[in-house]
């Protein structure tokens, strides 16, 4: 169903905890750390920005 509505052009703010839910429907995603904009880009930008998914996403390369 929300993606009937962004497929409307409707600009929807998703605060989502399942980050591969949020950045389907995104083109744009902004990362909030402690109050401030920590960073701000597309969706592309942002996949390709593999610190960021690490720190604050807790997906991308890094092994345990």
């Amino acid at each position: 169903m929300l993606s009937e509505v962004v497929a409307e052009d409707v600009t929807v703010l998703i605060t989502e905890q399942n980050v591969d839910f949020a950045l389907d429907l995104a083109e744009r995603a902004y990362i909030i750390d402690k109050g401030a904009n920590a960073w701000e880009g597309t969706v592309e930008e942002l996949n390709e920005r593999e610190d960021l998914l690490e720190e604050y996403l807790s997906v991308g390369g890094a092994e345990t």
